[in-house]
């Protein structure tokens, strides 16, 4: 073999040595990736009497995180913990917010508040669903009182039959709403009197 047909073979062969290095650089390290957008921050109105919140469209047990940030935009903050994530979430009053919580990626239960009536009184729930099963009580005195209709997975906190809390969750029995979501929610089968003075 002369030495131009040598060199000529020694380009063809390297050549083909490089053909699958290109195609799999080209496989695992793409370089026209797009980076994944980020879901907008949804704004919420200042009108109090506006249904402002879409967490009454959240399915507990089944929606999935990705179901949560496309229906509700970014939280304005999320922590984790050992087996929760937690997204808070905007109200028109910024001295409360709406929580999301997820386990294992799929939500778990969800409370929002509300500033109107546009998710009814406590008598409608009442007619509605009967009697709760379940009644609950601000571990520091302050707050609605909790009416948990435990079979339907809602449960609303009111008073003088205003509603201003509800939360979602997936139906369960009496013992695994207060181990896991009543005591998240500070909340307690027994009465508490405030304590000290309070400000209205």
């Amino acid at each position: 073999m002369d030495k131009k047909k040598l060199i000529l073979f020694s380009l063809i062969s390297f050549l083909l040595l490089l053909i699958p290095v290109f195609i799999f650089m080209s496989f695992f390290f793409p370089t026209n990736r797009k980076p994944q957008a980020k879901p907008p921050v949804v704004p919420v109105p200042s009108d109090f009497k506006r249904d402002y919140s879409r967490i009454i469209y959240l399915i507990p047990g089944k929606s999935t995180r990705e179901d949560v940030l496309k229906m509700l935009g970014s939280p304005v903050s999320e922590t984790i913990d050992k087996k929760r994530t937690v997204f808070n979430y905007p109200t028109p009053n910024s001295s409360f917010v709406n929580i999301v919580v997820l386990e294992n990626g799929v939500v778990s239960f969800a409370v929002e508040y509300v500033f109107s009536t546009y998710r009814g009184v406590y008598s409608d729930y009442a007619t509605k669903y009967g009697q709760p099963e379940l009644n609950l009580y601000s571990s520091d005195g302050v707050g609605p009182d909790w009416f948990i209709f435990l079979k339907k997975g809602i449960g609303v906190g009111s008073s003088n039959n205003e509603i201003n809390r509800v939360v979602y969750f997936v139906p369960q029995d009496k013992n695994s709403f207060v181990n896991n979501i009543a005591s998240f929610l500070n909340l307690s089968q027994i009465r508490t009197e405030p304590q000290g003075e309070i400000l209205y």
